[in-house]
């Protein structure tokens, strides 16, 4: 059996606003997550703040989606028969997705 691969992220979202086709476009932050808080239970799949995951429907329920430390950790299941995928609604023409992350096994 492989070790798992783990995943942490933070995540910024910034869209630009194009104003008239003006050189400079000006840019906002839109969302940003520090992920500094614990889930409500720690055994099921609880990320809070607008986040989902695929967990209940390709991992059985089986919790791949952990907070610790300020950081989202991120780990296939052995059960789940599909990578690992997050969501997060955020409405934006054009923007640009910041993730600060590392991959350890």
């Amino acid at each position: 059996m492989k070790p798992p691969i783990s995943l942490v992220l933070s995540v910024f979202v910034l869209g630009t606003l194009v104003l008239n086709g003006t050189a400079a476009p000006a840019s906002r932050l839109l969302f940003s997550d520090d992920f500094n808080r614990s889930e409500a239970t720690p055994v099921k799949e609880d990320i809070g703040s607008g986040w989902t995951s695929n967990s209940d429907r390709r991992a059985k329920g089986n919790q791949q989606v952990f907070l610790k430390n300020g950081e989202m950790h991120v780990t296939k299941h052995s059960s789940a028969d599909h990578g690992v995928a997050i969501f997060h609604d955020v409405t934006f023409e054009y923007g640009e997705v910041s993730l600060r992350g590392s991959g350890h096994k």
